[in-house]
């Protein structure tokens, strides 16, 4: 096992020296929302991309990133809106050909992101005892296309799905959040990032 960490080790740093560290931002909606324009999302953070081999890299990325759900009152016909903020990590797995010395490379990636809830409607969320960090988490995975221009830019879209609760673990008292429709099965993420 040692061996086997020792050879991975080795390999990551023989293919960090070709390594991108880069900024990644870009807006995000689901499709069961009410519109866009109601609902904005976004996301933003750093970015890493490793080139491993035949067309492959790995590509970490730390970001901040906002959800929002909508509920409404069918009775009153009032549109109430939850906005939350969570830091994740999703590691892309991607390929493609590299065409024009490296300066066009469409691509294909799929990647896992684990996320964690820190703020709810603008303010901290306010955990009272351990067993609300576990409703905080927040899992998923995402599949989609890209291209890289010029060896820095990265334009790409994907499509996520959401696992985990995107309940706070401690709402605000006045509002019942679990009426909220935010665990859609997914949402369509633009994204663009500059790697240096």
């Amino acid at each position: 096992m040692k061996k086997i960490l020792a050879v991975l080790a080795a390999a990551l740093i023989a293919t960090s020296a070709f390594a991108k560290v880069g900024l990644i931002g870009g807006v995000s909606f689901s499709p069961n929302q009410v519109s866009f324009k109601d609902v904005q999302q976004w996301h933003a953070g750093l970015t890493w991309e490793i080139p491993i081999g035949i067309g492959f890299s790995l590509q970490p990325s730390l970001l901040y990133a906002t959800k929002a759900g909508l509920r409404k009152e069918e009775t009153a016909g009032i549109i109430d809106q939850l906005s939350m903020g969570y830091v994740q990590l999703p590691v892309q797995l991607l390929w493609g050909p590299d065409i024009a010395d490296g300066n066009f490379k469409p691509y294909v990636f799929a990647e896992p992101y684990l996320g964690y809830n820190l703020t709810q409607n603008g303010q901290w969320v306010d955990v009272k005892n351990i067993k609300d960090v576990g409703k905080l988490f927040d899992w998923g995975g995402g599949l989609g296309i890209g291209v890289k221009l010029f060896k820095h830019l990265q334009i790409t879209g994907k499509y996520i799905w959401s696992f985990g609760s995107i309940i706070n673990a401690n709402g605000d008292p006045n509002k019942d959040y679990e009426k909220f429709d935010i665990k859609s099965p997914g949402a369509l993420q633009i994204s663009a990032a500059i790697l240096f």
